[in-house]
């Protein structure tokens, strides 16, 4: 499980178990790679990279707040070989 939080242009993401135990992150990889979808109806680019970088227990990134609502970010994180995908749909911070 994943919460994701912004504020200030600063998105920050939580990972979780089952029982909302807050992850050990010590074999994920210091970087996850993060999209922004913007809506279909968006003039220009439909999607906007960026990268988290973790520390103190969340991965942490600056990103300019989109000027479409409503839209999705994607996040990949590396725990060793195996990649996990956390997707939030349909924000408007």
């Amino acid at each position: 499980k994943a919460e994701l939080s912004y504020k200030d242009g600063i998105v920050r993401v939580y990972l979780y178990d089952a029982e909302m135990n807050s992850l050990n992150l010590s074999k994920f990889n210091p970087e996850a790679k993060a999209t922004v979808i913007l809506p279909k109806k968006t003039k220009g680019p439909k999607t906007v990279k960026f990268t988290l970088a973790l520390k103190d227990g969340f991965f942490s990134g600056v990103l300019k707040k989109p000027a479409k609502k409503p839209y999705n970010i994607d996040v990949i994180f590396q725990e060793g070989e195996k990649s996990l995908l956390a997707a939030f749909d349909n924000l408007d911070f």
